[in-house]
């Protein structure tokens, strides 16, 4: 049978499990009175906002929604949203549902979502605190902000099973994600404010190009604002592409004499840093065992660089100086402390 006619089910205060593999259609008090814990509507829509109260009640736990295209955001609360529904322990879903804002935002219970999922253009805190969450399947490689924010479980993120290499990370999109460690950040072009702040087992991927040491790639351009602040597993970290950096990118993320410490950080293209946001955390908390590594000649991008810099020091402020200016190095990679880099108005003396 397709469809629930009214009243069928109404009242039964002791019915917790529905399985209804063909149904498409519910009449509005066909469960009204019910607490439905368990419920199995893998052909049903859930498209009728004044329904979907009644059958997904406060004390869902597993729901088989398969039947879904795509979540709404939670507000305004129209169409499927399963925001605070701190029972839920396993949701099954369309193969590439779209989730919008918020769509399981404080899902504190939830372990298992079976199917993979795609973020909507506004799906920003989609699975905000959901930290009981290990595991998450996805489409595509744009991660929004706060999407997994305060996730403390999560370990996997995974695209055609392997862990995904996201092209853009929003603000805060893994903050305090404290169970993940395997992160490429090498395809990614943009990166938000705190985007993985607080990831303390985050240290990148075991790179077996480099002897497996365990590196942080970073593709983007643009190192915002405590992007990698409290990331206290990081030991290597290789801006590839990266020309700004923004103030206390690696705070906390404390250089050492021992293993278990920040050790090095290369560059690969020519970058700045002005005075006005530049400190003391800005590549790590205890930089005096850091190794900066300044990337060799490109053809004389780096000199390039900083003669058009120079040039213009006469007619800007003094906070818009520039304070770190990594200049050619010729043919060899050179290796400096941060408390000498900076003790410098240019790298220039350094090659």
């Amino acid at each position: 049978n397709t469809t629930i006619p009214a009243a069928t089910f109404k009242s039964l205060a002791s019915l917790e499990t529905i399985n209804l593999p063909k149904v498409t259609t519910i009449a509005k008090d066909a469960f009204e009175g019910t607490t439905l814990k368990n419920v199995i509507l893998p052909a049903y829509k859930f498209a009728d906002e004044t329904i979907n109260p009644i059958i997904l009640n406060a004390a869902l736990e597993t729901l088989d929604m398969s039947g879904v295209d795509q979540m709404s955001v939670a507000f305004p609360g129209k169409g499927l949203n399963l925001s605070g529904y701190t029972n839920l322990k396993e949701v099954t879903v369309k193969d590439g549902l779209l989730v919008g804002a918020s769509s399981f935002n404080g899902c504190n219970a939830l372990t298992t979502i079976n199917g993979a999922i795609e973020f909507r253009e506004d799906g920003a805190a989609a699975f905000k605190g959901c930290t009981a969450l290990t595991e998450i399947n996805i489409k595509n490689t744009v991660i929004p902000a706060d999407a997994f924010s305060g996730c403390t479980n999560l370990t996997d993120i995974l695209k055609d099973g392997e862990q995904v290499q996201p092209t853009s990370v929003g603000s805060q999109a893994f903050l305090n994600c404290t169970s993940l460690k395997i992160m490429d950040l090498s395809l990614t072009t943009t990166l938000g404010q705190q985007a993985f702040k607080g990831c303390t087992a985050l240290y990148g991927i075991d790179d077996a190009t480099e002897d497996n040491k365990k590196i942080l790639h970073v593709g983007a351009a643009t190192i915002p604002f405590e992007a990698f602040e409290g990331c206290t597993a990081l030991r290597y970290v290789n801006f590839m592409e990266a020309t700004s950096f923004d103030e206390d990118i690696l705070k906390s993320c404390s250089g050492g004499a021992g293993e278990a410490y920040l050790k090095e950080i290369k560059f690969k293209q020519a970058f700045t840093i002005a005075s006005d946001i530049s400190s003391s955390n800005t590549f790590g908390s205890d930089t005096k065992y850091v190794k900066l590594f300044i990337n060799p000649n490109q053809d004389g991008v780096y000199q390039q660089k900083l003669d058009e810099a120079l040039m213009k020091q006469a007619d800007v402020d003094t906070d818009d100086k520039v304070d770190i200016f990594l200049s050619e190095t010729d043919y060899v990679y050179k290796s400096v402390s941060y408390t000498h880099l900076r003790a410098h108005e240019t790298c220039a003396d350094l090659v």
